[in-house]
C-alpha cells in the first residue's frame, strides 16, 4: 500500500527535477546570450528590486567599484553568468537532497524496525532495498536511513530549510550528529535556537553554534557526557596510499588544544630559524615536531610553556551560570570544566571587555603594546577576515587594512588577521577590502560583489558574513 503523501512526493520529483530542465531547454530556445545579464531566472524588473533594496540597505561606497568595473563589463559577463548557474546548481542540489531524505524516511515508514538495538541500527529489509539499489554496502544504507529518520522525524524545519535552500547538508548533518543524544523536547529547543542563527559563514562555525547550543540547553547532560566521552580516548593508526599512514587521537578537548599548541609552537619557532635549503611547508614542519616529540629527540625534550586559550562568562567562572566556555578553535566546553581549566595552577585570566551586541571593544593587558594589539584584534576577530574563511586567527598574519606605507597607522581599528592565502589575495588587482568600523570589514570581489564580515559576537559566539549583489548589477 502506498504511504500516505505518496502522490506529493512524486509532484515533487517532477517539478524539482524534470519540469526545470525542460523550461530551460525552452528558455534557452527562444533567449539569445545576450539576456543572460541575469543568470539568476528573474525578470529584469524584480531583479533591480531586489539589487535597488539591498544597496539601500548597505552603507558601502561603490564609486570606486563602478570606476574599477568600467570597461570591463563585458569580460566579466561570462564570470557572472557561471557564478549564477553554481547558485542555481548548489540551490537544485539542495533540493534534490531533502527530496532523497524525504524518500528515504519513507521508505523507512513502509519498513518499520522489527528490532532497533542501542546503537540504532534497524533490523528490516530496508537496508538492503536500498543498498543494492544505490549500490552502496548495507552498512552504508543503515546510515542514510538512519539519518533521514533522524532529520524527517526531529528537524522537520531544518529539512525545510535545506530544500528551500536556506541550509546545505553538511551542515544539517553536523545539526543531526549535535541533537542525537538528547530528548525531543531538548531537541526541538536546539534546532530553532540554531536556524535563528542562520547558516554562519562557514561550517565549522555552524557546527560550534550546534555544540553550543546543546551545551546552553542541557547543560547538566554535556557534563555528563563529557566526563564519559574521555573514556573513549585512544590513538589509533591506519594505512593510506603511497607510503603514507595517518596516526590520530581522541582527546579530551583542553588536553588535545595544548598538544596542538605545543607541536604548532615548536614548528614556529623552528620556521623562524630554518636554514638555506629548508623549504618545508608549516604542516610538514608540524609533522616532524610531532615525530620528534614522541620519539623523545633531544632538539625538542625540553618543557616549553604552552598557552591555551579558553573563553569562559564571568558567571560561569562563579559557579552562577551553566553557559559553557570555548577554547577558540576547538569548539565549546561545558561550565564544569572551563571552571576547572580557569582553577588551574598557573592559570592566567585576562578581562574581555564587549558592547551590547557581545562584540569585543578592549581587552585589558596593556604591558606589552605590540602583543596585546594582536590579542585584540585576534580575540577580537577570531578566524581570517576573508569571506567564510575557518582559518583560526591565532594561525594568521595581522594586516594593516589601509597599509602602513600609504599611512595606515598600526591601532586595532586598522588590524586584522588574515590567513596567508587571503593575505596574498588582497593584494590581486579587483580585490579591495576596507574596515569602516572596527572589527567589520567590507570586500569587494573583481566581479563587484560585496562581502561584509563582521566581528566574533560573545555574545551569541557566532561570526557573520553577509553577501551584498554585485555593484555592477545596479541599476544606475
Amino acid at each position: 500500500m502506498w504511504p500516505p503523501g505518496w502522490l506529493a512526493i512524486l509532484d515533487a520529483v517532477w517539478h524539482l527535477v524534470f519540469e526545470p530542465v525542460l523550461e530551460r531547454r525552452c528558455d534557452q530556445a527562444r533567449q539569445p546570450m545576450s539576456t543572460a545579464q541575469n543568470p539568476g531566472g528573474e525578470s529584469p524588473d524584480a531583479s533591480a528590486e531586489r539589487t535597488t533594496d539591498a544597496g539601500a540597505d548597505a552603507s558601502v561606497p561603490d564609486g570606486d567599484v563602478s570606476a574599477r568595473m568600467e570597461g570591463t563589463s563585458a569580460a566579466l559577463t561570462p564570470i557572472m553568468m557561471l557564478l549564477g548557474g553554481v547558485r542555481s546548481a548548489v540551490a537544485m542540489v539542495s533540493r534534490s537532497n531533502a527530496l532523497l531524505l524525504r524518500l528515504l524516511a519513507q521508505l523507512s515508514d513502509l519498513y518499520p524496525a522489527a528490532v532497533q538495538d542501542p546503537a540504532g541500527i534497524l533490523h528490516t529489509d530496508a537496508p538492503e532495498l536500498v543498498a543494492a539499489a544505490l549500490g552502496v554496502s548495507t552498512q552504508s544504507a543503515t546510515g542514510q536511513l538512519i539519518f533521514a529518520q533522524t532529520v524527517a522525524g526531529r528537524l522537520p524545519n531544518a529539512l525545510d530549510a535545506l530544500e528551500a535552500g536556506a541550509l546545505d547538508l553538511p551542515r544539517l548533518e553536523s545539526l543531526a550528529n549535535a541533537i542525537r543524544p538528547l530528548d525531543d523536547q531538548v531537541a526541538e529547543q536546539v534546532e530553532a535556537q540554531v536556524l535563528a542563527g542562520g547558516p554562519r559563514a562557514h561550517r565549522a562555525s555552524f557546527t560550534s553554534a550546534c555544540r553550543r547550543a546543546v551545551h546552553n540547553l542541557d547543560p547538566d547532560g554535556a557534563g555528563t557526557r563529557a566526563k564519559r566521552r574521555r573514556h573513549d580516548r585512544h590513538v589509533r593508526l591506519a594505512a593510506d596510499n603511497d607510503g603514507v599512514s595517518r596516526l590520530t587521537a581522541l582527546l579530551p578537548t583542553d588536553e588535545a588544544a595544548a598538544c596542538y599548541q605545543r607541536i604548532d609552537q615548536v614548528a614556529g619557532t623552528i620556521a623562524s630559524r630554518r636554514p638555506e635549503g629548508d623549504d618545508r611547508s608549516r604542516d610538514e614542519i608540524r609533522a616532524d615536531v610531532l615525530v620528534d616529540l614522541v620519539l623523545g629527540r633531544a632538539e625538542h625534550a625540553s618543557p616549553v610553556p604552552v598557552e591555551v586559550q579558553v573563553v569562559v562568562p564571568v558567571g560561569t567562572l562563579l559557579g552562577l551560570s551553566t553557559e559553557p566556555g570555548e577554547i577558540p578553535g576547538a569548539g565549546p566546553v561545558p561550565a564544569q570544566i572551563a571552571r576547572e581549566m580557569g582553577a588551574r595552577q598557573g592559570s592566567t585570566w585576562r578581562r574581555l571587555l564587549t558592547d551590547p551586541n557581545g562584540h569585543l571593544v578592549e581587552i585589558a593587558d596593556r604591558r606589552f603594546p605590540t602583543a596585546a594589539q594582536q590579542r585584540h584584534v585576534r580575540a577580537r576577530n577570531r578566524t581570517c577576515v576573508f569571506p567564510h574563511c575557518a582559518r583560526p586567527s591565532r594561525r594568521a598574519d595581522i594586516d594593516h587594512t589601509v597599509p602602513y606605507a600609504h599611512g595606515g597607522a598600526t591601532i586595532t581599528s586598522n588590524l586584522g588577521p588574515m590567513c596567508t592565502r587571503h593575505h596574498r589575495v588582497r593584494h590581486r588587482q579587483g580585490w579591495s577590502v576596507v574596515q569602516p568600523q572596527a572589527g567589520v570589514f567590507v570586500w569587494t570581489s573583481p566581479t563587484g560583489t560585496v562581502f561584509i564580515v563582521e566581528p566574533h559576537s560573545y555574545r551569541d559566539h557566532e561570526n557573520v558574513t553577509t553577501e551584498m549583489p554585485s555593484a555592477a548589477s545596479r541599476p544606475p
